[in-house]
């Protein structure tokens, strides 16, 4: 029987996020901006991750809570954000994943795993 890996396994530390605007396409929704290193992912009471996490920035705790599936959360530490030179549009992003990633699809929220010459790629070509 075959697992189907959850986001608690695909976000687990070392690894690198994509930071994608979402909203309005006229004020930059739609595009791929930057990438940061995960340094820790830990699951845990809400009340609990809030008050260990205050100091280095969270969401609005009521909004936290709304999130919260059976008063758990999901906490993402990172660092080494670097943002790209110019916006990557998803389509560019399409692209490159099928090229390099053929036939894994493309996620544009949630976990998704994909190659180190992804992220290579969208950082040359923001160049």
């Amino acid at each position: 029987m075959r697992s189907t890996p959850t986001a608690v396994s695909l976000l687990a530390a070392p690894a690198r996020l994509l930071w994608q605007v979402t909203g309005n396409k006229q004020h930059g929704g739609g595009t791929l901006r930057a990438w940061s290193l995960l340094d820790e992912t830990v699951v845990g009471d809400a009340d609990q991750l809030i008050s260990r996490y205050l100091h280095l920035g969270v969401l609005d705790r009521t909004e936290i809570l709304g999130l919260a599936r059976a008063g758990k959360v999901m906490a993402l530490r990172f660092s080494h954000t670097t943002v790209f030179p110019r916006p990557v549009s998803l389509a560019e992003y399409r692209g490159i994943m099928a090229e390099l990633e053929p036939g894994v699809g493309t996620a544009h929220v949630g976990p998704q795993p994909m190659a180190e010459a992804v992220v290579v790629r969208l950082a040359t070509l923001s160049a």
